[in-house]
C-alpha cells in the first residue's frame, strides 16, 4: 500500500521541524554522497584542490557548488 504525502509528512514531522529550525534545506539529502566523498578523500591525505576537482567532475557540479555543500554540510547546529 502506497503512502499519501500527509501521511510520510506526519510520520516525520519532528525531524522535519528540526531541519527547519536549524535552517536545513531538505533537498540536502542529495548531497551526502558528495560530502561523504569529499571527507574520505581528505582523510586518505588528497589535496583539498584535487578532490574539490574529483567532486566537479563525479558530480557535474561547479567548484562553488562543491563548496557550498562542504560548508552547509559543516556548519554547526545552534543549540537550543
Amino acid at each position: 500500500m502506497q503512502k499519501t504525502v500527509y501521511e510520510l509528512i506526519k510520520a516525520n514531522a519532528e525531524v522535519l521541524r528540526e531541519l527547519t529550525s536549524a535552517g536545513v534545506a531538505i533537498e540536502d539529502y542529495k548531497n551526502i554522497e558528495l560530502y561523504e566523498d569529499f571527507v574520505r578523500l581528505r582523510a586518505e591525505g588528497l589535496k583539498t584542490a584535487y578532490v574539490v576537482d574529483y567532486c566537479c567532475r563525479q558530480y557535474q557540479l561547479s567548484e562553488r557548488s562543491v563548496w557550498r555543500v562542504v560548508r552547509r554540510f559543516r556548519s554547526q547546529i545552534p543549540g537550543d
